[in-house]
């Protein structure tokens, strides 16, 4: 049994005939009466009698009515629930986020989501490490995050989002304390306070200006793929194939 014949066979029972049935389906009325007689076949017994010109169902047909009736109900509720998920109407969206990007971007834009999709659950998770987000995205176990570039996996695709300045702190009387711009690699020998969590973050800053500062030494040009965990850019990270897109 096929659902074809399903509809086929409540086709004719609306319209009373196979000749009208035929055109409403936009098939030939052949093709349609053989789809009916396959059906009759497979349930063993006849769905249809002729009552003059006119068609009528037999005790078996509308015994039968119900039930494809029921089928054919489903089939369209199924249909229309996938069309909600394919378009935002229903489902889950898990979002990665770290501590700053998430005070500066997701306000607004969770509110605007929820305008738009209402029916969509958003699922928050905060890091401290955009390492830790960009593992999750790889695993699946989000669908994106706002992270700080550059990142690390090749195989997420990536678009900047927003800047944010790096703001240094200094005590009075510090030998920085008089400057109003730093390079990365005047802290290569400076301790460094940062929020409990944040360690691997200070070490990546450290090795970042221990780099720039041995650059300069030798006369290379500084590295201008943008600060690590606590640097400038933001983005947003999605699992993508294939070569991912320049920030």
């Amino acid at each position: 049994m096929e659902l074809h014949q399903l509809r086929y066979f409540m086709a004719v029972v609306r319209e009373g005939t196979f000749t009208r049935a035929a055109e409403r389906l936009y098939i030939t009325q052949p093709s349609l009466s053989e789809q009916i007689r396959k059906l009759e076949t497979e349930l063993g017994t006849l769905l249809f009698q002729r009552l003059g010109r006119r068609l009528a169902l037999t005790g078996a047909g509308e015994a039968f009515l119900p039930h494809a009736e029921k089928v054919m109900f489903e089939v369209e509720q199924a249909r229309a629930r996938v069309r909600e998920f394919s378009g935002l109407r229903r489902g889950r969206l898990s979002i990665g986020v770290l501590h700053s990007p998430a005070a500066r971007l997701l306000p607004v834009f969770l509110a605007e989501f929820r305008r738009v999709h209402p029916g969509v659950e958003l699922v928050l998770r905060e890091e401290g490490v955009s390492a830790d987000l960009e593992q999750l995205v790889h695993d699946g176990v989000l669908d994106l995050a706002i992270i700080r570039l550059p990142k690390r996996r090749p195989d997420l695709e990536v678009k900047l989002l927003v800047r944010e300045p790096m703001v240094l702190v200094v005590p009075p009387g510090h030998r920085l304390s008089d400057r109003r711009s730093v390079a990365l690699a005047e802290l290569a020998d400076g301790g460094t306070v940062l929020q409990a969590g944040r360690l691997r973050a200070a070490r990546r800053v450290r090795d970042r200006a221990a780099g720039d500062r041995a650059r300069a030494r030798a006369g290379w040009p500084r590295h201008h793929g943008g600060a690590p965990h606590g640097g400038r850019p933001g983005g947003q990270a999605n699992p993508g194939a294939g070569p991912p897109r320049p920030p």
